[in-house]
């Protein structure tokens, strides 16, 4: 009788903790999510990548920050779709593709990401430095260089300190992206 009531119990326990696991891995996979990597991947290699830091996972924490995977998104500063590009970076970038697009192409993720790592391409020909990249990709490489000018980027714990919060908050969230989607990367 007694084995019984422990065997019942080791029982429970062990499928208490394989139900755990199996929401543990359904929660993690949804956050960290790999829509579109196919379409990264296929961008990644039609291109001449400038540094090696640009890659599928550096993109995709980049969509997770900006979008959450969602390709329908406008933000506040009329940043649109999966890479939250403005119609104006998105105009510059396809004129040098020598592509035409509209606002409403933006939202098609095929697009949207080739200009967006495009644009991230870009970056990498003025900062040689994935941290400057990601800075710039949030507040603009003409407010990057006026902080590098000034002396205002400081050091933390291996991450640029810009003046602005909101900044070092999303550079910080990208790294933490791309170090998970690493270790999970298959």
């Amino acid at each position: 009788m007694q084995k019984n009531k422990i065997l019942k119990i080791i029982l429970l326990v062990v499928s208490l903790i394989l139900c755990l696991l199996v929401l543990f891995y359904i929660a993690f996979t949804n956050i960290y999510r790999q829509d579109y990597k196919n379409i990264i991947e296929q961008t990644l290699q039609e291109i001449t990548i400038n540094n090696s830091s640009l890659n599928t996972n550096l993109v995709l924490s980049i969509i997770k920050q900006e979008s959450k995977f969602n390709s329908t998104a406008k933000s506040s500063k009329d940043a649109f779709g999966l890479m939250q590009l403005t119609f104006s970076t998105a105009k510059e970038v396809a004129s040098k593709l020598s592509l035409n697009i509209s606002i409403e192409d933006l939202y098609n993720p095929e697009i949207n990401i080739k200009l967006g790592v495009n644009y991230l391409n870009y970056l990498f020909t003025i900062f040689d430095d994935k941290q400057l990249v990601i800075l710039s990709y949030n507040a603009g490489f003409n407010k990057v260089k006026t902080w590098l000018n000034n002396n205002e980027l400081t050091i933390e714990n291996g991450i640029y300190q810009t003046p602005y919060k909101e900044t070092n908050i999303y550079v910080k969230k990208v790294l933490q992206n791309e170090k998970i989607y690493n270790l999970i990367k298959g």
